[in-house]
């Protein structure tokens, strides 16, 4: 958190720390600072440990986070179910021979 401090300041350091929402290893921030400082951040996330590599994914208009495509609109934010590319949208029979819990 010192070089997100240094590079933005206090309070956006401590914004930064409380908003910080991740699933597992998929994390999700609105950001109204410029490209450049958002292209700042992922370079010190990158070089917080050699293990961890983070990835950015940038849009003003939509993005896929997990399951789900969140939108911008006139400064609204909605959502729709995002399909990826490889989903065959085949689903099981209730009464298939497939265990209950793969169901």
């Amino acid at each position: 958190m010192k070089k997100i401090k240094e590079n933005f300041g206090d309070i956006f350091s401590e914004y930064f720390k409380k908003f910080w929402k991740r699933f597992h290893d998929d994390i999700f921030i609105l950001w109204n600072k410029s490209k450049d400082d958002l292209d700042t951040l992922n370079e010190i996330l990158n070089s917080l440990h050699s293990d961890l590599n983070f990835t950015m994914e940038f849009s003003m208009s939509e993005l896929p986070f997990l399951d789900i495509n969140v939108i911008l609109e006139s400064n609204e934010i909605s959502t729709d179910i995002h399909y990826k590319p490889t989903d065959s949208k085949q689903y099981l029979l209730f009464n298939s021979c497939h265990p209950k819990h793969t169901r």
